[in-house]
């Protein structure tokens, strides 16, 4: 019977653990889209966000890479945790929230 108790403990805790690096995970991303966004906004007047053409699309995803680059060189010197997917999954998922195709933990 405590056999039974001390795995139940331990899966919960390792449920835990798991359920906490995804939220985590969703954090990173957000901090990183809002920095970006900032820069957006301070770089395009809002009419040219609301209908982006090549150029705003392009910059939006230059601005984006710039701010995960940043993150993952820091990261590693600082010891904060590493992107959640790939550089360019991230610059992508960014890019989509800032441009108006959804959040990035939904694409």
């Amino acid at each position: 019977m405590p056999g039974y108790f001390h795995d139940d403990i331990d899966g919960s805790l390792a449920e835990a653990r798991r359920a906490s690096a995804a939220r985590d995970q969703k954090s990173v991303l957000r901090g990183l889209a809002e920095q970006a966004r900032e820069r957006v906004v301070e770089t395009f007047p809002a009419s040219r966000l609301m209908h982006p053409d090549e150029e705003v699309e392009q910059m939006v995803h230059h601005i984006a890479r710039e701010v995960v680059g940043d993150y993952a060189t820091q990261a590693v010197a600082r010891g904060w945790d590493p992107l959640p997917t790939s550089t360019e999954e991230a610059v992508r998922r960014i890019g989509a929230e800032i441009l108006g195709m959804g959040q990035v933990e939904d694409l």
